[in-house]
């Protein structure tokens, strides 16, 4: 009996110290952050910790017995199957799986399970424990979306865009900098004097690019250069580079970001205007007629030969001056001086419109003479209608003009001479068909021509039909 008392007496002590353990363990277990809980190998749930209640709202009444799958998220249901499946048939005795477990509000939250199986009288059955990383996934989540938001603009930018480690290995390409995708993978991790030798080009460019690299990371700043490139397919290209090295805040080196913009496109434009510029300069440095370029205050800062020919200066002696210096002599038609002010480039100027076909006598004190020039001045404006300067060009009319002041001459010899005689003269253009008559032409014979000018036909009308021949061969003998 004594035995039997001590038996019963050791067996209550035993089942308090088994109760307080499993109270001790359950506190445990309620205290955590995750949620513990059996399922049998056709995925029902045979019990759930407290926790399952505290964080995702269900009563464990609401949860025993039901199936494991019908908390699942559709989407992730398969997956967790297929788990399941692989666990029980390879033998694996812990596993680990993420997926998305319905809320008792009707929200879904991210869990990560890990899995032990067990057996329990021969039939398999998972003991897991839980915990939510809804948190987590959604940081995560934001950086892949951030990740995909600027590789999507890197991918797109329209220059090329490349990422180094200091080992000048790279570690990113966009699809600008090389097209060919399986080129782009296979550089990554890989340097430019392997990238040469993979494509069988020469080295001097991996060289080039290395030096780069090196005094960029060195002087801790942006390095430039342009690159000529030689392809069979694209033939020479240029392209703009540059390297800039970005630090961490510890100031050690972070990375080395390349930027390329290929301007072969605009080399060729510069190429072709240097060439037009070189033609342009050519023609009006060479051309007959004077042309000088003035800015808004009238100071001459450009000329071609021909301006200094006709103006009688040289180039250094032309270069600064302005309509209104006061060693112009300019004279007008009829002698008198021209006033600084009525010279066209500055009439130009105040007017803002084109000044034509004016008449100016420039003395020129290196030739001490006096030349004759038709001169235009035209105003020329910017984007915003402001002047930017204004193009005066002029021909050199001396000789236009002495022919002009001998015919005035001959013409008033002409007129004095017919005035002085009773005879009736006059002046045959037989080239016009147009003859002049002096003034007695129309007191003899008391016909009045318009500028004291006929035509041949009217002169032969005048002429009786019996004379005429007679004419005609007096004319044919003076002729030859």
């Amino acid at each position: 009996i004594q035995s039997l008392l001590q038996l019963h007496i050791e067996n209550n002590e035993l089942q308090e110290t088994i109760k307080q353990q499993e109270n001790q363990f359950q506190m445990t277990l309620d205290n955590s952050n995750e949620i513990i809980y059996e399922i049998n190998s056709e995925g029902v749930i045979n019990y759930a910790s407290n926790n399952w209640t505290k964080y995702l709202g269900y009563d464990i009444k609401e949860v025993l017995g039901k199936s494991y799958a019908s908390f699942l998220h559709t989407e992730d249901l398969k997956n967790c199957i297929t788990f399941l499946d692989r666990v029980i048939k390879t033998g694996e005795n812990e596993g680990e799986i993420i997926y998305r477990i319905l809320h008792k509000e009707g929200h879904y939250v991210w869990h990560e399970t890990r899995l032990k199986l067990s057996q329990r009288n021969g039939s398999p059955f998972f003991i897991g424990n839980c915990r939510d990383i809804t948190e987590h996934i959604e940081v995560q989540q934001k950086l892949l979306q951030q990740k995909d938001f600027y590789e999507t603009i890197l991918n797109n930018l329209p220059t090329d865009v490349v990422v180094f480690d200091s080992n000048h290995k790279y570690i990113y390409v966009n699809p600008i900098a090389i097209k060919n995708e399986e080129l782009r993978k296979f550089i990554i991790g890989k340097d430019d004097f392997e990238y040469a030798q993979h494509m069988q080009r020469d080295p001097s460019i991996a060289k080039s690019r290395r030096e780069k690299f090196l005094a960029a990371l060195q002087k801790e700043k942006t390095s430039f250069w342009e690159e000529t490139l030689h392809s069979e397919v694209d033939g020479i290209t240029y392209h703009d580079r540059k390297f800039t090295p970005v630090f961490n805040d510890d100031g050690s080196f972070k990375m080395m970001i390349g930027f390329s913009v290929n301007i072969t496109e605009s080399k060729k434009i510069q190429q072709e205007i240097f060439k037009n510029r070189q033609l342009t300069a050519s023609i009006l440095q060479n051309v007959a007629v004077g042309i000088i370029v003035q800015g808004p205050q009238s100071e001459i800062f450009e000329n071609n030969i021909a301006a200094c020919e006709m103006l009688g200066l040289t180039e250094n002696q032309l270069r600064g001056l302005t309509s209104f210096d006061a060693q112009w002599k300019v004279i007008h038609i009829d002698g008198s001086p021209f006033q600084p002010d009525e010279h066209p480039v500055p009439q130009a100027i105040q007017k803002l419109k084109t000044i034509n076909n004016i008449v100016m006598g420039v003395h020129r004190p290196m030739h001490n003479d006096l030349v004759w020039l038709m001169v235009d001045a035209i105003p020329v404006f910017g984007d915003l209608n402001e002047l930017l300067y204004v193009i005066c060009s002029f021909n050199d009319i001396t000789a236009q003009k002495k022919a002009e002041d001998s015919l005035k001459i001959s013409n008033e010899r002409f007129t004095y001479s017919s005035k002085a005689t009773s005879d009736a003269l006059w002046d045959w253009n037989m080239i016009t068909d147009e003859i002049f008559v002096g003034e007695t032409y129309s007191t003899l014979f008391g016909h009045q021509f318009e500028n004291n000018i006929i035509t041949g036909q009217e002169c032969e009308n005048f002429i009786h039909p019996e004379d005429r021949e007679d004419y005609f061969a007096s004319a044919e003998k003076a002729i030859n």
